[in-house]
Protein backbone atom coordinates (compact mmCIF):
# COMPACT_ATOMS: atom_id res chain seq x y z
CA UNK A 1 0.00 0.00 0.00
CA UNK A 2 1.51 3.38 -0.97
CA UNK A 3 1.43 6.31 1.15
CA UNK A 4 -1.11 8.96 0.86
CA UNK A 5 0.05 12.35 -1.08
CA UNK A 6 1.11 15.40 1.11
CA UNK A 7 -2.37 16.84 -0.35
CA UNK A 8 -4.31 13.81 1.75
CA UNK A 9 -2.62 13.62 5.40
CA UNK A 10 -3.63 15.21 8.19
CA UNK A 11 -1.66 18.76 9.33
CA UNK A 12 0.20 17.57 12.43
CA UNK A 13 1.50 19.95 14.95
CA UNK A 14 4.66 19.23 17.34
CA UNK A 15 5.56 20.83 20.67
CA UNK A 16 8.39 20.73 22.76
CA UNK A 17 8.40 20.43 26.67
CA UNK A 18 11.16 20.48 28.70
CA UNK A 19 10.05 18.42 32.04
CA UNK A 20 11.49 19.63 35.40
CA UNK A 21 13.23 19.68 37.66
CA UNK A 22 16.11 18.60 34.95
CA UNK A 23 17.57 15.60 35.54
CA UNK A 24 14.40 13.75 36.12
CA UNK A 25 14.19 10.41 33.61
CA UNK A 26 10.67 9.38 32.81
CA UNK A 27 9.66 6.48 30.11
CA UNK A 28 8.24 7.86 27.23
CA UNK A 29 5.39 5.45 27.50
CA UNK A 30 4.71 6.12 31.08
CA UNK A 31 5.05 10.06 30.05
CA UNK A 32 2.46 9.09 27.11
CA UNK A 33 -0.39 7.37 29.61
CA UNK A 34 -0.05 11.07 31.51
CA UNK A 35 -0.23 13.43 29.08
CA UNK A 36 -3.11 11.13 27.35
CA UNK A 37 -4.92 11.32 31.15
CA UNK A 38 -4.02 14.97 31.61
CA UNK A 39 -5.53 15.86 27.82
CA UNK A 40 -8.67 13.75 28.51
CA UNK A 41 -9.39 15.45 32.15
CA UNK A 42 -9.13 18.60 30.96
CA UNK A 43 -10.60 18.38 27.66
CA UNK A 44 -13.00 15.41 27.76
CA UNK A 45 -13.27 12.76 25.49
CA UNK A 46 -14.24 14.38 22.55
CA UNK A 47 -11.44 17.16 23.02
CA UNK A 48 -8.82 14.91 23.46
CA UNK A 49 -10.02 12.79 20.03
CA UNK A 50 -10.30 16.52 18.32
CA UNK A 51 -6.03 17.12 19.70
CA UNK A 52 -4.92 13.73 18.57
CA UNK A 53 -1.92 13.75 21.12
CA UNK A 54 1.14 11.41 21.72
CA UNK A 55 4.43 11.17 23.21
CA UNK A 56 6.94 11.09 19.73
CA UNK A 57 10.23 11.76 21.68
CA UNK A 58 11.85 12.09 24.86
CA UNK A 59 15.82 13.12 25.69
CA UNK A 60 17.68 15.43 28.13
CA UNK A 61 14.66 16.40 30.01
CA UNK A 62 12.75 17.05 26.37
CA UNK A 63 9.78 15.44 25.02
CA UNK A 64 8.68 16.40 21.38
CA UNK A 65 4.95 15.83 21.68
CA UNK A 66 2.48 15.87 18.74
CA UNK A 67 -0.94 17.06 18.23
CA UNK A 68 -3.75 17.85 15.08
CA UNK A 69 -3.01 21.23 13.65
CA UNK A 70 -4.75 24.11 15.63
CA UNK A 71 -5.03 22.40 18.64
CA UNK A 72 -0.98 23.10 20.46
CA UNK A 73 -3.30 25.52 22.96
CA UNK A 74 -5.16 23.06 23.98
CA UNK A 75 -2.25 20.33 24.68
CA UNK A 76 -0.32 22.90 26.04
CA UNK A 77 -2.54 24.04 28.56
CA UNK A 78 -3.16 20.49 29.47
CA UNK A 79 0.66 20.24 30.01
CA UNK A 80 0.50 22.58 32.68
CA UNK A 81 -1.74 20.70 34.26
CA UNK A 82 0.24 17.39 35.04
CA UNK A 83 1.52 17.11 38.73
CA UNK A 84 3.17 14.00 38.53
CA UNK A 85 4.27 11.06 35.85
CA UNK A 86 4.77 7.27 37.53
CA UNK A 87 4.70 8.86 40.86
CA UNK A 88 7.46 11.39 40.38
CA UNK A 89 6.60 15.00 40.90
CA UNK A 90 7.38 16.99 37.35
CA UNK A 91 6.16 20.38 35.65
CA UNK A 92 5.93 20.36 32.09
CA UNK A 93 6.58 23.16 30.26
CA UNK A 94 5.58 23.57 26.90
CA UNK A 95 8.03 25.90 25.15
CA UNK A 96 8.02 26.19 20.98
CA UNK A 97 5.80 24.57 18.49
CA UNK A 98 6.47 23.44 14.92
CA UNK A 99 5.72 22.10 11.95
CA UNK A 100 8.45 19.47 11.98
CA UNK A 101 10.25 16.62 14.72
CA UNK A 102 13.91 17.66 12.97
CA UNK A 103 13.71 21.30 13.97
CA UNK A 104 12.63 20.36 17.61
CA UNK A 105 15.18 18.10 17.60
CA UNK A 106 17.74 20.51 17.06
CA UNK A 107 16.40 23.05 19.67
CA UNK A 108 17.47 19.93 21.93
CA UNK A 109 20.78 19.29 20.63
CA UNK A 110 21.65 23.34 21.06
CA UNK A 111 20.56 23.42 24.96
CA UNK A 112 17.33 25.84 23.96
CA UNK A 113 15.45 26.35 27.33
CA UNK A 114 12.96 28.54 26.33
CA UNK A 115 14.23 31.22 28.87
CA UNK A 116 16.43 33.14 26.46
CA UNK A 117 16.19 36.71 27.51
CA UNK A 118 16.19 38.97 23.87
CA UNK A 119 18.81 41.18 23.01
CA UNK A 120 18.57 44.61 24.22
CA UNK A 121 19.85 47.98 22.46
CA UNK A 122 20.27 51.53 24.30
CA UNK A 123 19.97 54.01 21.58
CA UNK A 124 21.28 57.81 22.78
CA UNK A 125 18.40 59.59 24.23
CA UNK A 126 17.48 56.60 26.13
CA UNK A 127 15.19 54.65 24.20
CA UNK A 128 15.79 50.88 24.35
CA UNK A 129 14.88 48.42 21.80
CA UNK A 130 14.58 44.84 21.95
CA UNK A 131 15.77 42.61 18.75
CA UNK A 132 13.00 40.78 17.53
CA UNK A 133 14.42 39.03 14.04
CA UNK A 134 18.03 38.47 13.65
CA UNK A 135 18.52 37.43 9.70
CA UNK A 136 22.17 38.25 8.77
CA UNK A 137 22.38 41.34 7.53
CA UNK A 138 19.35 42.48 8.84
CA UNK A 139 18.11 43.23 12.33
CA UNK A 140 14.74 43.85 13.69
CA UNK A 141 14.15 46.08 16.81
CA UNK A 142 10.99 46.90 18.73
CA UNK A 143 10.95 49.44 21.39
CA UNK A 144 9.91 48.37 24.56
CA UNK A 145 6.90 49.20 26.35
CA UNK A 146 3.50 49.22 26.40
CA UNK A 147 1.86 50.96 23.72
CA UNK A 148 2.68 52.56 20.84
CA UNK A 149 5.97 50.95 20.34
CA UNK A 150 8.35 51.59 17.28
CA UNK A 151 9.41 49.53 14.42
CA UNK A 152 13.25 49.67 13.39
CA UNK A 153 15.10 48.03 10.98
CA UNK A 154 19.34 47.97 10.74
CA UNK A 155 21.76 45.94 8.95
CA UNK A 156 24.14 44.24 11.41
CA UNK A 157 27.02 46.91 10.56
CA UNK A 158 23.93 49.60 11.13
CA UNK A 159 23.59 47.81 14.45
CA UNK A 160 27.65 47.28 15.45
CA UNK A 161 28.26 51.67 14.63
CA UNK A 162 24.96 52.68 17.08
CA UNK A 163 26.46 50.40 19.63
CA UNK A 164 29.58 52.35 19.45
CA UNK A 165 28.17 55.49 20.21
Amino acid sequence: MSPLPPTLRTNRRYVLARIDPSGTRIDAKELHLTVRDAVTSLWGDVGAARIQSAVVFTENGHAIIRCARGRERDLCLALATIPSCAGTRIAVRALVTSGTIKSLKSKISSGYTGAEEPESVIFPGGKEYAVVSRKPPEVDLREKGFKNTELLFFTEEDLKNQKEK
